[in-house]
């Protein structure tokens, strides 16, 4: 190594010399660079998030209010009172709301936030949380808007607007709080018990 420096004439050897520190620092850089566009990345995905939590938000009590005649007819149902003007009632306001959001846009939102918590978030509670809250809006608005009345069976009540702010807002701190990359998919299983905690907390 030694006689191949030694072949060089000494100006020849610092140009080399330069040359190669440039290389290593851009090589350097260029690390730098790809960890900081993945961090960034990360950061708008988490932001995606956020945006996701405020929309469902915005439309949550909404839902709520439709359950709440869903609830009424299915009790006056039961006791053979007359239901029909009730159910149209409740049916015109799911064609609303359909109409206000799209559906294909509420759908998008609740996938696209699966996916985001999946992808973006290390496996742990605040995955958990996320992907119980798109479990939660998901039965809620499958409950209010197409009648799916399976979803009593593991909800026989939803939350009331401010128990649901108050719990995303914790979950927000804990999103913005974030900044790592590159995690698993959370397991169906530990997903599937930690939504009967997740249900506690919410007095479910």
């Amino acid at each position: 190594m030694f006689k191949f420096f030694a072949s060089f004439t000494f100006i020849e050897g610092i140009t080399i010399t330069i040359a190669l520190i440039a290389i290593l620092i851009s090589l350097i850089s260029l690390f730098n660079d790809n960890k900081k566009n993945r961090r960034e990345l990360r950061i708008s995905k988490l932001e995606e998030m956020l945006e996701i939590n405020l929309y469902f938000l915005t439309y949550y009590q909404y839902l709520i209010d439709i359950v709440e005649k869903r609830e009424k007819i299915f009790e006056n149902g039961k006791k053979g009172i007359d239901i029909l003007v009730d159910e149209v009632t409740a049916d015109q306001d799911a064609t609303e709301f359909l109409e206000i959001v799209g559906k294909t846009n509420f759908d998008r939102n609740l996938m696209r936030f699966n996916v985001l918590a999946n992808s973006y978030l290390p496996n742990g509670e605040l995955k958990l949380k996320c992907l119980s809250l798109v479990e939660l809006i998901a039965n809620l608005y499958n409950y209010s808007v197409y009648k799916v009345y399976e979803v009593r069976k593991t909800h026989p009540k939803f939350p009331l607007r401010k128990v649901y702010f108050d719990y995303i807002e914790e979950v927000e701190k804990e999103l913005i709080s974030e900044m790592k990359l590159g995690y698993e998919s959370s397991k169906d299983i530990k997903r599937i018990e930690y939504y009967q905690t997740f249900k506690k907390e919410l007095n479910i």
